[in-house]
């Protein structure tokens, strides 16, 4: 009797192999030996009707990942299953998540393919810091992923699609520098997606994958512009006769679309304008099965997470900039700020440096560690805080072992004794990102909108700062789109500051005056510097995505 249950139990396991084995491959995937017997471990004891709804859920999460092969190991099936349980669960531990920039997928636009690819980098120094090479991949890749944006956008698509404007619209073509470079006669109004740069000192240029061009700037919009008056339509390009430049922050080593005509070895450029932005569901529209933003890829479209997140409309996360723990009035009014959420605990309280208000001497690290225990003892006494997240995300100026960006998290002998009073704790990279049910969230510490108005090839003279910084940001898909001596970042890591798709919300904590922008589904905001404006911090409500401007007042 034992030998035919023994043999019935072997002839099950083998029918739901091939079962398994079949349905990865119409999915156009498949599964190494020990991937089918992972799953079939895992599949056995659920009757057919369950086996199938989660071979379904593990096959629709694998089609998801940026996978290099369509060949899938183990440790793919391994991941891939804990993440569908996590999802299931929809617990509230899994519905925070806090993802370090050394974590997020470090993606690749592949022009032939028009796909999104994987790359695996080793956190080592010799591979964080890169090589030459990945200095040119850089570039590459900022000008391939705003390119195959707006060649998808209606003004520039070759074909008609459901985001395409009507037919009897007009198309307009991009030339790469190279065509430009190549035509011996004045040519007619051209236009060009180029990086703009000062190659020579006191000549701007464009620059693309194939070559570049000085481009002269001087002429001024005195004319009627066919392609800006159309654009204008569409809420990509403004037109007017004052004004030469679109809205938005004109940078050195920013992406542009510029308007002109080529005579003379010079590229003279009658209008300039950003890429048009794409909203995140038409990104996702066109690359469904890529997790851009990491972490749980199908926690956003999970529906439990959206009925977790519209059942608790009230659930709050309050941001905090520019917090001086060695300043006896900040640490006065922090302990006011977390008495006053006492009573309605926020799901989380993101902490942004600086924390220390004259930082560079070497004895930061000690003193910071100091403070830092004093702020849990803060923290400690309000029991009922004690379920709320504290992320912490250092600034450049705040103690560590990098200047450049993705900034580390703050060293483990400055925050060991803060996570043991406040283990709900997490210190985090410089940027980071997070996870709240289906919200998308990102966090930057940096003088950004400072460092980008101080950089401007061209500073507007209409509208406001907040939202030529957010258009900038926005149609560059990056955080830091200036010249890397300016912003540094590490060549192998660029991919982690960029934002595509946009995020529900994006976070530049600067010590730029408080804003909130919202545009194209996305809102970007600036709590401000709580040390130096007043106490203002904000707070977020990720169901309605409104954020609500605040300030610690009193003695």
């Amino acid at each position: 009797e034992l030998a035919n249950i023994t043999s019935t139990f072997q002839v099950m396991s083998s029918q739901l192999r091939s079962h398994i084995i079949k349905s990865f491959k119409l999915s156009g995937f498949s599964l190494r030996s020990e991937a089918a017997n992972h799953l079939v471990h895992l599949l056995s004891p659920l009757d057919a009707d369950e086996q199938d709804a989660w071979l379904d859920k593990v096959i629709d999460h694998v089609q998801k990942l940026a996978l290099g092969s369509t060949i899938i190991d183990k440790q793919v099936i391994i991941e891939v299953s804990q993440d569908c349980a996590k999802i299931e669960s929809g617990s509230s531990k899994e519905c925070f998540i806090v993802i370090d920039a050394f974590s997020v997928p470090l993606l690749t636009y592949c022009a032939e393919r028009k796909k999104f690819f994987e790359k695996s980098v080793k956190n080592e120094p010799s591979v964080i810091l890169g090589q030459a090479d990945d200095k040119i991949a850089l570039y590459k890749n900022r000008y391939n992923l705003v390119l195959q944006r707006t060649m998808r956008n209606a003004l520039f698509s070759p074909s008609l699609s459901a985001f395409n404007i009507t037919k009897d619209r007009k198309k307009f073509e991009l030339k790469t520098i190279e065509y430009l470079l190549g035509t011996s006669s004045k040519t007619g109004d051209i236009i060009v997606l180029g990086m703009l740069t000062q190659i020579k000192e006191g000549k701007y240029y464009l620059e693309d994958p194939t070559g570049y061009v000085v481009a002269d700037l001087e002429e001024t919009i005195s004319f009627s512009s066919t392609f800006f008056v159309i654009s204008f339509e569409f809420s990509f390009f403004f037109l007017n006769n004052t004004y030469k430049f679109h809205d938005g922050l004109f940078l050195q080593n920013c992406y542009v679309l510029a308007e002109g005509y080529y005579n003379d070895d010079t590229y003279h450029v009658k209008a300039m304008g950003f890429p048009p932005i794409e909203t995140a569901e038409i990104t996702r529209a066109f690359f469904a099965q890529t997790n851009f933003f990491g972490g749980l890829s199908n926690l956003r479209f999970s529906n439990k997470m959206k009925h977790m997140e519209s059942s608790r409309p009230n659930d709050m996360i309050v941001i905090v900039s520019d917090i001086w723990l060695d300043d006896s009035k900040v640490m006065e009014k922090l302990e006011r700020l977390f008495s006053g959420f006492a009573d309605m605990p926020p799901i989380a309280f993101i902490l942004c440096g600086s924390f220390l208000t004259h930082p560079g001497s070497n004895q930061d690290y000690k003193e910071l560690r100091d403070h830092f225990a004093k702020l849990a003892d803060i923290i400690s006494t309000f029991s009922s805080l004690s379920a709320s997240k504290f992320v912490i995300v250092p600034s450049l100026n705040d103690p560590g072992l990098s200047h450049i960006f993705p900034r580390p998290p703050l060293l483990k002998c400055i925050t060991e004794s803060f996570e043991k009073k406040v283990p709900t704790a997490t210190f985090t990279t410089n940027p980071c990102r997070i996870q709240y049910c289906t919200k998308e969230i990102v966090i930057f510490r940096e003088d950004i909108v400072t460092k980008m108005c101080r950089n401007c090839v061209y500073f507007p003279t209409h509208g406001d700062i907040a939202y030529h910084f957010s258009k900038t940001i926005m149609s560059q898909s990056h955080l830091a789109p200036l010249p890397l001596h300016v912003c540094p970042v590490f060549w192998t890591y660029d991919s982690a500051m960029y934002l595509y798709p946009l995020p529900d919300l994006i976070v530049c904590a600067d010590k730029f005056k408080p804003f909130s922008i919202h545009q194209d589904g996305c809102r970007v905001t600036n709590p401000g510097s709580f040390s130096k404006s007043d106490y203002t911090f904000q707070v977020y409500y990720p169901y309605s995505n409104q954020i609500e401007d605040s300030q610690v007042t009193g003695d």
